[in-house]
């Protein structure tokens, strides 16, 4: 669909505006754009200016001039598409092929961002055609397919590494192990130019590093951060990064002129390059970031990310945590001026102040109905943000927009007997299987504790899954409830220690149950075969103590099956100063 664009085009620099989001992670490929002016004050609130529905994806939204680019699935086809910035109005759309079918626990649709430059879009769909678009009417210029015509390594959820420019070149994380690590196309004609490195890549992007003397592309790979000259694709140096990861993404984060914060599943940490990346060491490499595919920002010479749910503080000087937070919780995040910006699990924008004493809460604002993968982008004045659902344009105001717990609100104190429990107590174990209830071991002896507002439940011998849906042989886990009097709702972060994997979940009372399932959430516990399953939990007060019943979905989209039944029976006095 093709519309005229009138005064708009005369607004479209042929790069960027200075307040432009014209790629992956801004402007300057870190995650942060950092005018001035941006917010309005130290108190400040957000509203909505549009929101429409979008197919799924998890593509990130590019700003250039008034335009807002993105990708998403229909269903039936992968799409490139351009919006007004200020109207969510369609102005052209760009079909890129088939679409990608969501599998293992993925839903449907792109993983990619669009990068515009030069009145050009560049996008790569997860099946791995690359394209180069006009960027006023999503006209072609030319189109490759990786996997085909261009030689690559296809990851397991298909491709969503971000093109990245450097001068004349179109920088594509290749991951062949035969010379094409990394591969530099020409920017007007998509011809090859280059192809450098003998390893493979799953989900990260390069990084165009600027230093003294000149610039190097710092390409991460599965096991290598290679430094290459981006001119003729020479390969400079190559460091091991140690953070190999069967998922492994990533994007060197700058955290000053010389060193580079490296991110996976599994850890994180900061490398020092010397004498222009030719001499390498590890100044810290620890677990502060992980379990998570959200990539830090960095302001004020501190870092901030997400640790699985909990937004964390971290000096990169030594990586030691200043402070880590379980609200807002979310996927993704930006820094915008001095607020860091996320999408929380129940679907809010939350601004939060970037400072490395304590968690503060700016200003949050209702937008969807459910969390988002996607990081935010600011452009044409405004937050542009999305889910799997539906993408909003947000803008500041100077109205305060806090949402605060409302004076009769007495849920907190309905659960008090749970939230705040301690000293040891009993618990018997018990399995559904074959149509009944069976105790296959004696009462196990546990302990809970007060922590962080919530409860943490620690079996001190590991418990067996029954059932053809789990497939864990031994399990150990932390459970942490807690009260968000922000969105009047419980959440319980589920930590399987055995395995390394979290999981959170979200949920009311109702007729004196706690019922709460991570479907609220969007994520899934994996199955061992290569699948995913959703939980549910049910949780009652006895006299004393409460019962806990666990039920597992037979597949994502399957119904709930029970599984397991815990009875917890307190032994010790828990009517400790709750206050």
């Amino acid at each position: 669909m093709m519309r005229p664009l009138c005064a708009l085009l005369s607004l479209i620099s042929s790069f960027a505006l200075a307040a432009d989001w014209p790629q992956f992670r801004g402007p300057e490929l870190t995650g942060s754009i950092r005018g001035e002016n941006i917010i309005p004050g130290e108190k400040f609130g957000l509203e909505i200016v549009w929101k429409k529905s979008l197919g799924s994806g998890y593509a990130g939204v590019s700003i250039a001039g008034e335009l807002a680019v993105t990708m998403f699935s229909d269903a039936e086809s992968d799409i490139l598409v351009a919006l007004n910035a200020q109207s969510g109005e369609e102005i052209w759309r760009y079909v890129l092929g088939p679409v990608y079918k969501g599998h293992s626990g993925s839903d449907d649709g792109p993983s990619s961002t669009p990068t515009i430059h030069d009145s050009t879009v560049y996008a790569l769909d997860t099946h791995g055609i690359l394209v180069a678009v006009t960027l006023d009417k999503g006209e072609k210029i030319w189109q490759r397919k990786l996997g085909e015509d261009l030689v690559a390594h296809v990851p397991h959820y298909g491709f969503n590494t971000v093109p990245t420019i450097a001068g004349s070149s179109l920088i594509i994380m290749t991951g062949d192990k035969e010379g094409r690590a990394a591969t530099a196309l020409d920017l007007k004609t998509g011809e090859t130019k280059w192809s450098v490195g003998n390893d493979t890549n799953t989900y990260q992007s390069p990084y165009l590093w600027k230093h003294k003397g000149g610039s190097t592309l710092l390409a991460m790979t599965d096991n290598h951060l290679l430094g290459i000259n981006p001119d003729d694709g020479s390969l400079r140096w190559q460091h091991d990064h140690t953070l190999q990861d069967a998922e492994s993404f990533g994007f060197p984060l700058p955290v000053d002129d010389h060193s580079f914060l490296l991110t996976s599943l599994r850890g994180s940490m900061v490398l020092e390059l010397e004498n222009k990346g030719a001499e390498a060491k590890t100044r810290w490499n620890d677990n502060v970031f992980m379990n998570t595919y959200a990539i830090p920002v960095i302001h004020g010479g501190y870092l901030y990310g997400y640790n699985a749910q909990f937004l964390s503080c971290v000096n990169p000087a030594d990586g030691n945590v200043m402070w880590r937070s379980r609200p807002p919780g979310g996927r993704g995040l930006s820094l915008i001026q001095n607020m860091i910006f996320s999408v929380s699990n129940q679907g809010d924008l939350v601004a939060v102040a970037a400072k490395p004493d304590q968690y503060e809460e700016a200003a949050r604002l209702p937008v969807f109905d459910q969390a988002s993968y996607t990081p935010v982008s600011y452009g044409a004045g405004l937050i542009f943000t999305r889910n799997l659902k539906e993408i909003a344009a947000v803008r500041f105001t100077d109205k305060p927009t806090l949402v605060t717990a409302t004076a009769g609100d007495n849920t907190n104190e309905q659960f008090n007997a749970i939230r705040y429990v301690e000293g040891p107590w009993n618990v018997v174990t018990t399995f559904f299987e074959d149509g009944k209830w069976g105790t296959p071991s004696p009462a196990t002896r546990t302990l809970a504790e007060s922590a962080m507002g919530g409860a943490f439940i620690r079996l001190n011998t590991p418990v067996p899954f029954a059932g053809a849906t789990f497939q864990f042989e031994m399990f150990r886990f932390e459970m942490t409830l807690s009260y968000d009097r922000f969105n009047h709702v419980y959440r319980v972060a589920f930590l399987d220690d055995l395995n390394g994997y979290m999981d959170i979940y979200t949920g009311q009372i109702k007729d004196g149950i706690l019922t709460i399932e991570n479907t609220n959430t969007g994520t899934a516990f994996p199955d061992g075969n290569g699948g995913f399953v959703y939980g549910k939990l049910e949780i009652q007060p006895t006299e004393d103590g409460f019962s806990l019943h666990a039920y597992t979905s037979g597949s994502v989209e399957g119904p709930f099956v029970a599984h397991m039944k815990l009875e917890f029976t307190a032994v010790a006095d828990n009517t400790a100063d709750r206050k």
